[in-house]
């Protein structure tokens, strides 16, 4: 069977299956739990990347985290928001527009950053900043606008519609975001998760 499937990566193909279920709850009605599965989905990336880098891998091996990491990221964090967004109420004909823009805006920026990685990697320089919004910050953004829905009412659509323009939008702009190192990011990716965990708890 050809592959990489090794301990390097179990996270990785964790958060896809995380993904994947996420949308069949959506899909079903359970958006609550369909948020604790985004947000668990971008804890789950902050650190693959630490577990992956503590494993004794090939070059080849590395090679295919970076391809699996990014093919991930497409699925967590660009089509499991349209997906749930489309199921959370943003199902009528005008919302196509939104609905498109966000999951391609968020295949751009990824195809941009590994582009970009890999002229600064050839040059000899680190990634220290990302160009646009990580396309992971969906995953602290998009509870917290769940958890408006109990106070917006039927203006909650609109409301998701607003959020997915604005990040397609930040995803594609060239202000540069600073990357957070080590336990210094993962603390702030943790409490803004449950932040916005206990937002989306309390809202229902």
């Amino acid at each position: 069977m050809i592959g990489y499937f090794n301990r390097s990566v179990v996270i990785t193909y964790g958060s896809v299956a995380l993904a994947l279920f996420g949308m069949i709850l959506a899909a079903q009605g359970h958006m609550l739990y369909a948020v604790w599965c985004l947000m668990t989905c971008g804890f789950f990336d902050v650190i693959d990347g630490r577990v992956a880098r503590a494993c004794k891998r090939t070059e080849a091996e590395k090679m295919n985290g970076i391809q699996l990491d990014s093919l991930s990221d497409t699925v967590c964090f660009g089509v499991f928001p349209a997906v749930f967004a489309y199921f959370a109420g943003l199902d009528e004909w005008w919302c196509a527009v939104f609905l498109v823009a966000y999951p391609v805006a968020a295949i751009g920026r990824l195809c941009y950053y590994n582009v970009q990685a890999d002229l600064k990697e050839k040059d000899g320089k680190a990634v220290s900043e990302f160009e646009g919004a990580p396309v992971t910050s969906i995953s602290l953004v998009l509870p917290f606008i769940y958890a408006s829905h109990a106070f917006v009412g039927g203006w909650f659509p609109y409301v998701l519609a607003a959020m997915l323009a604005v990040m397609a939008f930040m995803f594609l702009t060239s202000i540069c975001f600073r990357k957070h190192p080590g336990k210094a990011r993962i603390l702030f990716v943790v409490c803004i998760a449950v932040l916005g965990f206990v937002c989306a708890t309390l809202s229902g």
